[in-house]
């Protein structure tokens, strides 16, 4: 009887019979969650975008009760869109990508696929890489939208005789937004991060088969 394990490439070795390693179990929930989670969120935010100024528009003429200062507000908020419309389109289908390079990675792992130590770990090597350059473009466009939320809610409280500090608590919203938006990206981060160094581990090499370098 002839060993199939003959034609194997040259780096591979017979799958080893342990049990999956418990961290590789749980990378491979985490990338089946954030791949399948991410071209979900991915396709409607890059819908969105492209369909950013018919919505604004569709909204508007839906709504006859918008006041001077939504409809400024609007305008200005979309004229931050267009400007940077190009490079946030890129960073979405990016982000789309790698979402499927997830799922993939995933099944890679379920299926006990030899390949997918390397696969993954060029994954999440471009996603964090991806995920820095995302967050350094949304810190842009925020601070270019906090000036039009301050003068929007300084406007809505002169119509309405509201509290004249109304700007300045949008702004803080707008900051506190912004924070909870980075620190969630450098936990995606950071978990990436200690994938890639767990995937390197010898144990995990010998669940899939793989002969050490």
């Amino acid at each position: 009887m002839s060993n199939p394990y003959e034609s194997l490439p040259p780096d591979a070795a017979a799958p080893s019979s342990r049990v999956r390693p418990l961290g590789l179990t749980v990378i491979g929930v985490l990338c089946l969650l954030a791949g399948l989670g991410g071209l979900l969120v991915g396709a409607v935010n890059l819908i969105q975008l492209i369909f950013s100024a018919e919505i604004a528009a569709a909204v508007a003429s839906a709504s006859d009760s918008m006041s001077d200062a939504q409809v400024t507000m609007q305008q200005e908020s979309q004229k931050v869109m267009r400007q940077y419309l190009v490079p946030m389109l890129i960073a979405q289908a990016t982000m789309l990508l790698m979402s499927v390079g997830f799922v993939v990675g995933g099944v890679g792992i379920f299926t006990r696929r030899s390949w997918v130590v390397s696969w993954l770990r060029r994954v999440m090597g471009l996603t964090v890489v991806a995920e820095l350059g995302r967050g350094i473009l949304y810190l842009i466009t925020q601070l270019q939208m906090m000036p039009v939320m301050e003068r929007f809610g300084e406007s809505m409280a002169e119509q309405t005789g509201g509290n004249s500090a109304m700007g300045q608590m949008m702004v803080i919203a707008s900051v506190f937004g912004v924070v909870m938006w980075l620190a969630w990206a450098v936990v995606k981060i950071g978990c990436m991060i200690w994938a890639m160094g767990y995937l390197k581990r010898p144990l995990v090499r010998e669940y899939l088969g793989l002969s050490e370098v």
